[in-house]
């Protein structure tokens, strides 16, 4: 497989996970630090202390001065509206 299908594979599976921001982001997060520690990264979940929720922090590279860190925040997520319907929310 390329590098170019493989990143097609991967933004596929990233962007079917259902993140419904009263929902749990688990399964997300699972698949996210496995493919961070794959690439080589050292990855921290923040546990949300309430909800079965969790934020995730990798580093690439040393620690201390120099190393890149990546931090997963979503930009766009889905929430049920008014009257039971989904929509997209910035």
């Amino acid at each position: 497989m390329t590098p170019y299908a493989q990143t097609l594979e991967n933004l596929g599976r990233l962007i079917a996970f259902p993140t419904i921001s009263a929902e749990s982001n688990l399964a997300l997060i699972d698949h996210a630090e496995d493919l961070l520690t794959k690439a080589g990264c050292a990855t921290q979940r923040i546990p949300d202390p309430v909800l079965a929720k969790s934020g995730l922090v990798a580093r690439i590279g040393p620690s201390g001065p120099g190393a890149c860190c990546f931090r997963r925040t979503v930009t766009w997520c889905r929430f049920k509206g008014r009257r039971g319907r989904d929509r997209l929310s910035r």
